[in-house]
């Protein structure tokens, strides 16, 4: 089974930053050549470009790819912040997985997806991956497969 976000991750880097930081560039370019003597306009728009930074950092917008079969379940992922860009790929053998868990996050928009597996030393534990943009077909496609 093969699930990912990347059209809804595309759309939320369209809409939450690129199209922001053009409005702003627009802006600052027809500032600097006085077509208009609005500051507050650009002000406006840089500070509507800069939350929108913000949203992709506190609510923790990832692109997710995840694939899960018989043998082994690999996921890659990112943050959608422009200036964190280092994909991340787990990989676990299906006979080493100890444990997967779905868990709601602030109050119930941000599903994080919770995997541990074990090792000859113990157990390990991994960082939570958000499911941002998936949607609840693409999640209980998820759930089945990992059987929560």
């Amino acid at each position: 089974m093969k699930v990912n976000n990347q059209k809804f991750s595309t759309r939320a880097k369209i809409f939450l930053i690129r199209l922001p930081l053009m409005i702003t560039l627009v802006v600052l370019v027809l500032v600097l050549f006085q077509v208009f003597t609005l500051p507050a306009l650009l002000i406006g728009s840089a500070a509507v470009f800069l939350l929108c930074l913000l949203a992709t950092l506190i609510l923790r917008l990832h692109y997710a790819g995840i694939e899960i079969s018989d043998e082994q379940i690999s996921i890659k992922y990112y943050h959608l912040f422009p200036l964190i860009r280092e994909f991340k790929r787990i990989e676990i053998e299906r006979k080493n997985l100890r444990s997967a868990s779905l868990e709601k996050r602030l109050s119930g928009r941000i599903i994080v997806l919770i995997l541990s597996e074990t090792t000859a030393d113990g157990n390990a534990n991994y960082p939570e991956i958000p499911l941002s943009f998936f949607t609840k077909e693409q999640i209980s496609e998820i759930k089945q497969a990992l059987s929560l």
